[in-house]
Order: C-alpha cells, then structure tokens, then sequence
C-alpha cells in the first residue's frame, strides 16, 4: 500500500500541470451539496464542467420534498412515483445551526 502512495503526489503534479494548459472536460454526478461545491471549485479552476441531476431540483438530498412514495413497501410496480428526500416536515436537530451551515457564496452565479 505504502508504494502506491508514493506515487500519488507525482500524480497529482502531473494532473495539476495538465489542467494548467489544457482544460478538462469533467462530469459531475449530482447536483447535491457535494456536487455543487465540486462544481464551483472546477469552475474556479477553469474547467469545463457538465453537471447531471436526475431531479428537476438541485440540492439532493437536503430539498424537501412533501409527498410520499406510494404504498408498493417493495417497489415492484414500475410505474409507481419515487420521492428522493430525507426531509420531513418535523425534522429538527440538536446541532447549533452554524454547524449545520456553511457559506456558498457565488454559486448562484454559476452558468
């Protein structure tokens, strides 16, 4: 394990040296927070990025959605509507809010 470690940083160098003359093409699976702030930082870095969501809205699992998914427990009907939220209407936590939080500032600017 330890050999293959020894080479990343020679890795990374290259990559980072690559990225410097020639922009990558580079595709982000998620429009959760996790690909969201990936996106900003590759567009900070000058790179052309394609985000993919499978959702009409972004922020995975943190949007809240108020509908339930239909009563088939186990999901055989095809045709049956898929709610991807971890959000209910009562969730509360007993974290202090600012570390709950963090800034995203510029994010909407992102085209």
């Amino acid at each position: 394990m330890k050999k293959h470690l020894n080479t990343l940083p020679s890795f990374a160098t290259h990559l980072i040296s690559l990225t410097m003359t020639h922009p990558l093409n580079v595709a982000v699976i998620g429009a959760g927070i996790c690909g969201l702030l990936t996106t900003r930082e590759l567009l900070r870095e000058k790179q052309q990025v394609t985000v993919f969501e499978k959702s009409d809205k972004v922020g995975g699992t943190w949007v809240y959605d108020p509908r339930v998914e239909a009563e088939d427990l186990l999901g055989l009907d095809p045709n049956r509507s898929i709610v991807h939220s971890s959000l209910y209407s009562s969730l509360r936590t007993n974290l202090p809010r600012p570390l709950m939080s963090f800034s995203v500032k510029g994010i909407t600017d992102l085209k």
